[in-house]
């Protein structure tokens, strides 16, 4: 058969057919309330694009773990920084990056604060009183927030256990009243 008669190379006609077989397979048809045509994705579409996900994640992770992760970790283990003056040049010893990192969590939790958590920069006005480190304020403060759950919960369980005790024991003593109670009725 003569294709190009048709006005079609034989790969054109090729190309169109895989497409109109791969567009019959991955798409459902179906019609609204109106009577319009839509198209939907089929569920072998949404099982290959599954597996095609999955599998992409899969290499992506794979790179990433050969590849990047250990430059990341060089970059952080190799990485001096250098405390310069205002105009660049060289102040004090050379610190890696990880004991940088060290260094400002150790002053971040050993810096002064008040009882509210604020230090003294935080504050406006002369009047902070530096009582604790901020680690001392973030254990107490978790500590206290544990506490008054505790003794929320335990009001709630003795105000339920004392409820009932209180409501029992009503119903007994209004009985015992009731009891004790003579009525007699006089004719007129």
């Amino acid at each position: 058969m003569d294709f190009e008669s048709l006005g079609f190379t034989q790969e054109e006609l090729q190309e169109r057919v895989i497409s109109t077989i791969c567009d019959r397979l991955l798409t459902q048809k179906g019609w609204d309330d109106e009577d319009r045509e839509h198209f939907y994705s089929s569920q072998l579409e949404k099982r290959v694009t599954k597996a095609l996900k999955t599998e992409i994640d899969q290499k992506v992770s794979a790179l990433f773990e050969e590849h990047i992760t250990p430059n990341v970790e060089t970059i952080i283990q190799n990485t001096v920084m250098q405390k310069t003056n205002e105009w660049g040049e060289a102040k004090g010893a050379p610190i890696t990056l990880t004991e940088y990192l060290t260094e400002r969590a150790e002053n971040y939790l050993l810096e002064k604060v008040d009882s509210d958590g604020n230090t003294r920069g935080d504050r406006s006005g002369y009047s902070l009183k530096e009582a604790q480190t901020r680690i001392t304020f973030l254990v107490n403060k978790k500590l206290n927030w544990v506490i008054e759950d505790g003794m929320k919960e335990a009001a709630k369980s003795v105000y339920s256990v004392l409820s009932d005790a209180l409501t029992e024991t009503a119903k007994i003593k209004l009985s015992e009243v009731a009891q004790s109670l003579k009525f007699s009725v006089k004719g007129i």
